[in-house]
Formats: C-alpha cells, structure tokens, sequence
C-alpha cells in the first residue's frame, strides 16, 4: 500500500517525464520557416571550381551528357538538394532582413539561391536521363515553389524569383523530352506545376511593396548613410546638387520627398494592375514615364525619387514579366500537347481550343510539328527568343 510520500513522488516522477517528453516533442519539431533550411543549404553547397562550374553548366545546358564527374557531383550535393527541397514545401518563408538599415541593408542570399537553383535545374535533368521521371518532374514544381519563396519586399527579390522561375520552365521543356508518354503524370504535373506558382506575386504588387520599403528609408537619419554609399560608389556627393539638397533639406522637404515618391510608384502600379494588352501597355508606360521624367527635372520634392526611381526602367521590368508569363503559356500549351500525344499516340493537328495566348499578340501560339517534335512561335517584337522547340521523347 502506498503513502502520501509514496503517492506524491510518483505523481512528481510522472510529471517530470511528461515534461521531458513533451520538450523532445518540441525539439523534434521541424523548423516552420523555409528560410532556415535554404540557409543551412547555402552553408553546405560548396562552389564548384572554374572547370566543373564549366562542366556542370554544360550539363544542365543539354549541351554534354551525364558523365562519371557529373554524377559524382551530383550525388555529393544530394542532401542538399532534399534540404531545398524540405524548405520548398513549407509555406512561411522569413529571411529575416533588417529593412531599417535602408541603403546599408544586405541580402547576400540571392546569389546562393540561384546557385541553389542551377543545382535543382541539373539535378532535374539527371533524374530524368537516369529514367527517375517523377523525381525530375518534383524538381521542377520545387523550382516553382523556390521562385515564390524568394520573393520578398523589394524589386530586386522579385527580379530574382522572375530568373527562378524561368529556370523552371527551361528545365520542364528539358525533362519532357525525355519523358515517356503518360497522361496521368503529364496532368498531375501540370496541375502542381499551376499550383506551385500560385503565391508569385504582380509586377505591380511587388512595385508597391519596394514603394513602401524605399519610403521607410527616406528620412534626414538615413543621409549620411547614402552620402557614405555614394562616396565608396566613386561618386563626389559634394559636387552633386541631388546630394546637396538632401544635406541642407529639412524634415519637411523629406516629408513632399516621400509623398511625391509615393505618388508617382502608385501611378506606375495602377498602370502594370490594370492589365491591359501589351501593346496598349508598352505606349502607356512610355507615355507615363515621359511625363515622370519631365515632372523629376529641377523639381527638389522629387530629390529622392530622381536618386531611386528609373521611370524608363519599369518598362524593361514589365517586359521581363511578360516573357516569364509567355513562356509559362507556351509551357502549358506544349504540355497539353504532349497529354494528347500520351492519350491518341501522335500530336493533335491544332492547337487545343483553350490554348492559353502568346502576351505579345493576344493571340495563340504559331504551333507547326517538326521531324523531332514541335514549334511553338510568340509574336515577341523584343525577345532573344520568340520560338520554342520541343522533343517527343520517348
């Protein structure tokens, strides 16, 4: 029979141990933040040097095929690759910048991530040529996924998941060439692939967010700062009336600074929300940063907006958007084509009748079969590429 004392130090012992459990519970708990797994994985990926960087880009290209050293390389980085791929499946993504340093800030995370990204791409192709279609086609939604997390409160984040995205696409067009006719993957694919991109955000939401982040920043506190930037930038602050005003300027010229900053981005965002097509899109940003450029000249509330905004530039950054978007649409179309093949055994005649548009013209893609494949043609008047050739594979 049990005494009090008895009694009282088994309930003590159990409640430790519930305890203990419960705090290995916790610790054995996955990180919610996908930051801190990409963190871990550009701690562990090591740089190739200049010959294998060669080999290695060769490889991912489709310009060499798979060799001993490539695939040495490749499995060498595989718990890197699942590390990426962990932190790609996990929807908070907090890189945890110090956005009150203002021109001082750094993000030195982007130029890992898009070598994290070439790894994915040829990581991709490798799965592939060794027959593992799923997993290269999981690479490719992750890719997608990557693009989205990357995407932070600056223009230049955006930028960045604009050049991941677009990896993802080139490497999709490399695997399905190799792919083996099968409707149902090809659908899920799709599917998840549409999925995966679903967070990125607009051209003209991601204008909004670096209005904000610039505006936080446009403050007397934040001169000596800029004045320390320009002068390690090669420039001589003290020869520049931009610099001088904002050296002599008081609060309330830093406050029609920012008013004035916030204006003229939120006349660029209207204009890139209000979608229209790209030819309507082009003249108005051209006619809108005519009028911007001109309204900036002398203007000393426009100090700051002269220093930080390129109205010609929004136009090259809708345009980078637009070739991403168009190559997206030229992905899905290819990809309902291959579904067809997989379901009839030989392409369709035609386009299918909902076809999503080639951007430039509005109008659907030039679509003509090849001994290899098919073409898919945009109306692009300003691209490198306006064509995309496709392989049936197997």
């Amino acid at each position: 029979m049990q005494t009090s004392a008895s009694r009282k130090s088994c309930i003590v012992a159990c409640a430790t141990l519930v305890v203990l459990a419960s705090g290995v519970i916790t610790l054995a708990q996955p990180p919610d933040n996908a930051a801190l797994l990409y963190y871990q994985a550009f701690l562990l990926y090591e740089k190739p040097d200049a010959t294998m960087t060669k080999t290695f880009d060769d490889f991912r290209g489709g310009e060499i095929a798979s060799n001993d050293t490539i695939d040495k390389f490749m499995e060498k980085n595989r718990p890197i690759v699942d590390l990426v791929a962990r932190a790609a499946n996990i929807t908070k993504c907090d890189w945890g910048y110090d956005y009150s340093r203002g021109v001082e800030l750094t993000m030195p995370n982007f130029s890992h991530f898009r070598q994290i990204g070439f790894l994915l791409a040829a990581e991709a192709r490798w799965q592939a040529l060794g027959g593992n279609y799923q997993t290269a086609l999981d690479h490719c939604v992750t890719m997608r996924k990557m693009a989205v997390h990357v995407c932070d409160k600056t223009l230049i984040s955006y930028l960045v998941g604009v050049a991941v995205d677009a990896l993802a696409y080139g490497t999709s067009e490399k695997v399905l060439a190799v792919l083996p006719s099968d409707a149902d993957a090809l659908t899920r694919f799709k599917e998840q692939f549409i999925q995966a991109g679903k967070g990125f955000p607009s051209v003209a939401a991601a204008l909004t967010q670096e209005a904000q982040v610039c505006t936080a920043t446009m403050t007397k506190d934040a001169v000596p700062a800029l004045l320390k930037s320009a002068r390690e930038a090669g420039a001589d602050p003290s020869e520049d009336p931009l610099f001088q005003r904002l050296s002599q300027g008081d609060e309330a010229f830093f406050q029609r600074n920012r008013d004035y900053w916030l204006s003229a981005m939120a006349r660029i965002s209207k204009l890139l929300a209000s979608k229209r097509p790209y030819t309507e899109m082009s003249a108005a940003l051209d006619e809108l940063a005519k009028e911007l450029n001109e309204q900036m000249k002398d203007n000393p509330d426009a100090t700051l907006a002269s220093m930080s905004l390129s109205p010609d530039s929004m136009k090259r950054i809708y345009l980078l958007t637009v070739r991403k978007d168009t190559h997206l649409n030229v992905l899905l179309t290819a990809i309902d084509l291959y579904i067809a093949k997989a379901k009839t055994g030989r392409l369709p005649d035609a386009l299918p009748a909902d076809s999503p548009p080639d951007l430039f013209s509005g109008k659907p893609f030039t679509y003509t079969m090849t001994a290899e494949g098919f073409m898919l043609r945009s109306q692009n008047p300003d691209s490198k590429r306006s064509q995309f050739e496709f392989k049936t594979g197997q």
